[in-house]
């Protein structure tokens, strides 16, 4: 990993050791049909050792945690062709062990002397899924044939269960406050499932050879159930429904403008555990679906006599019901009691620009680059008024990429790339942000009939930059409010062998 265990004397305890395995078999039945398959292994054990009291990238923690996963999963997708449609069905299915620990308290008893402030905590985690859809497809369109409309209609059915076993130990001593020591030592279960069904269907028709209009519907209803050791149980569901329109027309040879209006949702739920229910309001614990309308404009280049390629966007967006995600902690005392609410705001609205461009400089020399601006906003939220006309969280104002591709000889290729991003708050709770930053990026490579080889390196001038930030009280006796910030990897190398067959 890119941290050291200053109090352990090690710098394995946020290491990677990651393995993924895949198997694809593809058999044509015949020229009507069709089968893919997939069976898929992702197996992760990386140490979880990456929170400390000075936002460094030493850490100070005794029982550094873990965030594992093993992961089994299959796949299988059936393409039939039958007379005047195509009929194609999607399976798959998911079993996943995760292990998530972590030392509550990011110290050890040097650090935390003359104070006793010791927790950890681990979570035990059992997800299961099953995905099937069903699609069936028209003939495509053509207009010179007369054949001016195309569609699709399917039907969507997910299944997913989960089951948690959490165990949560601590203790905190003040000698000087003349109290018994404040001691946790609680386990809990919880169990949920969740159903979604929707049915979906997009309709595309030719007005001209020039122009086409294209509508799209989905309906999903979702339904879910939770229960848990400490008597917390839902049963929330919601019927939602979304939908687009666009038009989109060839100007000429190598540009089209188009115009998209859309409407898209994401499902409510509940937010669990920690006795909440006992001191909370059920609007607290329950929140409602979001709504959004999005309108688009924008318009495409494609010049290949230069490689020119430009795609230029221009969106707003009104969310409803916007949901934003709101950090408390329910103990002052106690580090694992820090957790985070979703909430629905009563609006949002987001606008801005997207810019992508490249080209071909030289047959040697390629270059690329994307702009995006971004305004946000949250309005008429009445539980927390403070944040109406505030920027949403990680929601950057700019964010911009720069990089050439040359390839000097046949088989040799070199990449460079300059990513930034500008300032953004970390949270819809508090108003502390993070510090813009810039980061480069190379690659150099090899590649010769099957085999190639690259050497990368990332963050190439070891910029110091934070991802994340969390603003609670973690250090005693005050446990003051402060700004725990997470950084992103330093700057890292690599080396990439594969060989295609």
């Amino acid at each position: 990993g890119f941290r050291k265990n200053l109090y352990l004397q090690r710098s394995d305890t946020s290491r990677k050791d990651e393995f993924t395995g895949r198997l694809k078999i593809n058999w044509v039945v015949n020229d009507k049909t069709e089968f893919d398959f997939l069976l898929l292994n992702v197996d992760l054990n990386d140490p979880s050792d990456i929170w400390t009291i000075d936002g460094s990238l030493n850490t100070l923690s005794d029982k550094p945690g873990m965030d594992s996963q093993d992961t089994n999963a299959f796949g299988l997708k059936i393409f039939h062709l039958a007379e005047g449609f195509d009929f194609q069905s999607l399976t798959s299915s998911t079993h996943s062990d995760i292990v998530f620990s972590y030392d509550a308290d990011w110290g050890n008893p040097i650090s935390n002397a003359p104070y006793v402030y010791d927790f950890f905590s681990e979570t035990l985690r059992s997800r299961r899924s099953f995905n099937q859809e069903f699609r069936v497809l028209s003939d495509p369109a053509n207009f010179s044939n007369g054949i001016r409309g195309e569609w699709v209609a399917g039907i969507y059915y997910l299944d997913l269960s989960e089951t948690n076993t959490k165990q949560d130990d601590g203790i905190y001593e003040d000698p000087f406050s003349g109290y018994d020591p404040y001691i946790v030592n609680s386990s809990s279960s919880s169990h949920y499932d969740s159903r979604n069904l929707a049915v979906f269907s997009h309709f595309e028709y030719l007005i001209s050879e020039s122009t086409r209009i294209t509508l799209g519907l989905r309906w999903e209803d979702w339904e879910s159930n939770y229960i848990d050791s400490y008597g917390e149980s839902f049963s929330p569901s919601n019927q939602m429904y979304g939908g687009k329109f666009s038009i989109l027309r060839d100007w000429n040879e190598y540009t089209n403008v188009y115009a998209n209006i859309g409407r898209g949702y994401k499902s409510g739920g509940f937010n669990l555990g920690l006795g909440l229910q006992t001191n909370s309001s059920k609007e607290n614990l329950i929140y409602d679906p979001e709504y959004l309308w999005n309108y688009e404009v924008g318009f495409s280049v494609r010049h290949p006599s230069s490689s020119l390629n430009l795609d230029t966007v221009l969106f707003y967006s009104d969310r409803e019901n916007q949901q934003v995600l709101i950090s408390t902690q329910v103990d002052p005392n106690d580090p694992n009691t820090f957790t985070f609410l979703n909430q629905n705001a009563a609006e949002g609205v987001n606008y801005g620009i997207e810019i992508n461009l490249s080209a071909s400089l030289t047959d040697d020399l390629y270059f690329f680059s994307a702009l995006g601006v971004l305004r946000t906003k949250i309005i008429n939220y009445e539980s927390r008024p403070e944040l109406e006309g505030r920027a949403q969280a990680h929601a950057p104002k700019r964010t911009y990429a720069l990089g050439l591709n040359w390839k000097p000889r046949e088989n040799i290729y070199f990449s460079i790339e300059t990513t930034g991003k500008s300032s953004f708050y970390y949270s819809d709770s508090h108003a502390n942000q993070s510090k813009p930053y810039v980061l480069t990026n190379l690659v150099l490579g090899y590649k010769k009939e099957q085999f190639t080889y690259e050497v990368w390196v990332r963050n190439l001038f070891n910029e110091y930059f934070s991802v994340r930030g969390f603003y609670f009280g973690n250090e005693p006796p005050d446990f003051l409010p402060t700004l725990y910030e997470r950084q992103g990897d330093p700057r890292h190398m690599g080396l990439l062998m594969r060989y295609d067959f």
